[in-house]
């Protein structure tokens, strides 16, 4: 008896798990995802060269100038004089790289004809329905074994491709996120891939979602706004000390 009620139990716990009990648009989503996966994941790398001059880092520095205290800018920061790459006039070379300031370097090199309506570049968009783009999160890494970065005028490159991509959300509310993979490091010869020894190692993970109506639209903008706080991380005195 034991046996025979075990088989029943052991039985209708099989049932549950086959297909035919699965969400209608289960099949439906796993080959989009796997139609958007084999699509993004399958372009070609893009290789972003730039030349490490002075002048963008020391326009970054004079814009934070007045939002960071004094002890979090760069050593010897000065908002009336232009660093000299070759280090005449300080007698040390190279310059050293702020960590960060990489993002305002490598540009996405795409004309204008090609940017997408909302000024985006095409190169990680899914496409059509997926007009909405919104950053995801991401993460950074300074590769202390790496080609180090420096402000000395030579040719560096940006390695960008995508790694990977995933599909959620139910059938017509489709949200499609991509991880796209960023390596900098020194281009010796603009012929050659650039040294594997990455400087800086960056994963940006984008979103993309349908266009709202015009009624989502409306609702949203009615919507009070967000205020955010600052997370204070001290514990809060208990009135016992």
């Amino acid at each position: 008896m034991r046996c025979l009620r075990a088989a029943q139990v052991l039985s209708r716990s099989l049932r549950t798990l086959t297909p035919s009990h699965r969400p209608q648009n289960f099949t439906r989503s796993s080959s989009t995802q796997a139609s958007f996966y084999k699509e993004l994941t399958s372009r070609e790398p893009h290789y972003i060269y730039d030349y490490m001059s002075s002048m963008p880092t020391h326009l970054l520095n004079i814009t934070l100038a007045d939002f960071l205290p004094i002890s979090c800018q760069p050593l010897g920061f000065d908002k009336d004089r232009l660093p000299d790459p070759y280090g005449h006039d300080t007698g040390e070379l190279p310059l050293e790289f702020p960590q960060g300031h990489h993002l305002v370097y490598f540009p996405p090199q795409v004309p204008s004809s090609k940017l997408l309506p909302d000024g985006t570049d095409p190169l990680q968009s899914p496409g059509e329905p997926f007009v909405r783009r919104m950053w995801a999160g991401g993460s950074l890494m300074f590769c202390p074994n790496g080609l180090g970065l420096n402000l000395n005028a030579k040719r560096y490159c940006c390695v960008e491709k995508i790694t990977d991509v995933s599909v959620k959300g139910t059938e017509g509310k489709e949200k499609v996120f991509v991880t796209i993979e960023r390596r900098t490091s020194r281009a010796y010869d603009p012929s050659l891939p650039p040294d594997s020894r990455a400087a800086v190692l960056e994963t940006r993970n984008l979103v993309f979602m349908r266009e709202k109506t015009p009624k989502a639209a409306k609702e949203d903008a009615a919507r009070p706004d967000k205020i955010l706080r600052r997370t204070d991380l001290t514990p809060h005195s208990s009135g016992l000390d």
